[in-house]
């Protein structure tokens, strides 16, 4: 049964634990994996400031100092362009679409602030994601071009194997300032939604205990929005 917990502080979001059924959740991480071959860098270019993480080992320090011009390190899939036009081959597509529209959660998060627009909203983005060790990604919004009505709720989804082999990626949102902070555990099955273009966020670093692919930290970014010509602004 899904468990809903709403806040309001740092900044709104709202955590949903058992997001999806079992059978579908185990899915979509079987899905993740079998995508090995798909997987490409990921680095958005920020600038050049020291990004504090806790827990650093001299593997994360020197792999972050010899990438300070990027605030990311890890392995992403662009998944609408793999599956396009054959969306239904996927069910990570399939099963996240069908939960972010369902009447359960449409009902719940109703009444709540800015995620009424969910059931207004007409596009979505979906990127999956696998930090290996010593990967993370520094403070950011996800709104990273003028075409804010694209993303304006993300929803990160997490889907790993259990018991995990990695510690810390979490996910660390703010509120007024980054001293404003809650960490967020990356937990299977679990989806935390926030508004995209005002909750500064962060990914703190990966440690692996067991670097086999099939057990880094997996993580599925779907973005909603409006297509490029709507202003929900003036809505």
């Amino acid at each position: 049964m899904q468990n809903i917990q709403i806040f309001d502080k740092p900044s709104p979001h709202i955590i949903i634990d058992n997001f999806l059924q079992p059978r579908q959740a185990k899915a979509c991480l079987e899905e993740a994996i079998k995508l090995e071959p798909f997987y490409i860098d990921a680095n958005v270019k920020g600038d050049d400031e020291i990004i504090e993480f806790k827990d650093h080992c001299e593997e994360c320090k020197l792999k972050y100092q010899s990438n300070r011009m990027n605030i990311r390190e890890n392995k992403v899939v662009y998944l609408d362009d793999i599956y396009e036009n054959k969306r239904q081959h996927s069910k990570i597509l399939e099963y996240l679409h069908l939960a972010i529209t369902s009447d359960w959660l449409l009902k719940t998060i109703n009444k709540q602030g800015f995620f009424h627009i969910l059931k207004h909203t007409t596009t979505t983005e979906t990127i999956l994601s696998r930090y290996g060790m010593c990967d993370f990604y520094g403070w950011h919004t996800d709104n990273i071009n003028t075409n804010i009505s694209g993303r304006l709720v993300t929803l990160c989804y997490y889907l790993n194997n259990e018991p995990e082999e990695f510690e810390g990626g979490e996910l660390i949102i703010t509120g007024d300032s980054i001293h404003d902070s809650k960490n967020i555990i990356p937990k299977h099955n679990r989806a935390v939604l926030f508004q995209s273009d005002s909750t500064t966020h962060a990914v703190d670093t990966v440690k692996l205990n067991n670097k086999d692919f099939k057990n880094g930290r997996f993580s599925v970014n779907f973005w909603i929005g409006f297509t490029n010509n709507f202003n929900y602004r003036s809505n």
